[in-house]
């Protein structure tokens, strides 16, 4: 009762089956990962997300071949220790390392020269449309 609208970010193939207030606007998004461009597509990708598979299917659909993975519990903050390991594992078997955007900037400065982020972005159906009614609400 208290949102003033509702946005919904769908992801691959789910289906919501909310009953929104019809008085309030819903605005429809999805994700948008972009991969930086890397050496290999062989690659060790690493996260602490509620849905780690949807960031290692997004990876594989840009045809990334992951051969380990490492999931942390969401909010993960990484000791410099985990990140050693991935980094020396990664080196051994010449893989290039891959994470989120949100699990690169909790990563210490020192090591993140050694990781490749994939940033999320967020895309409105109707980009329009959401600034309208920011704009003319506040």
């Amino acid at each position: 009762s208290k949102a003033d609208a509702f946005i919904v970010i769908k992801n691959s193939d789910n289906n919501l089956d909310i009953n929104f207030p019809e008085e309030k606007p819903i605005f429809i998004a999805k994700k948008k990962i972009k991969v930086p461009k890397l050496k290999t597509k062989n690659v060790m990708a690493f996260c602490g997300l509620g849905s780690p598979e949807n960031f290692y299917s997004i990876l594989e659909s840009y045809g990334l071949k992951i051969l380990i993975k490492r999931t942390f519990e969401d909010h993960h903050f990484y000791k410099d220790n985990e990140i050693l390991e991935i980094i020396e594992e990664s080196k051994k078997k010449k893989l290039e390392i891959i994470t989120t955007e949100k699990d690169y900037i909790k990563i210490n400065k020192k090591f993140q020269r050694n990781i490749n982020m994939a940033k999320l972005n967020i895309i409105f159906e109707s980009e329009k449309k959401i600034k309208e009614f920011i704009t003319k609400r506040y």
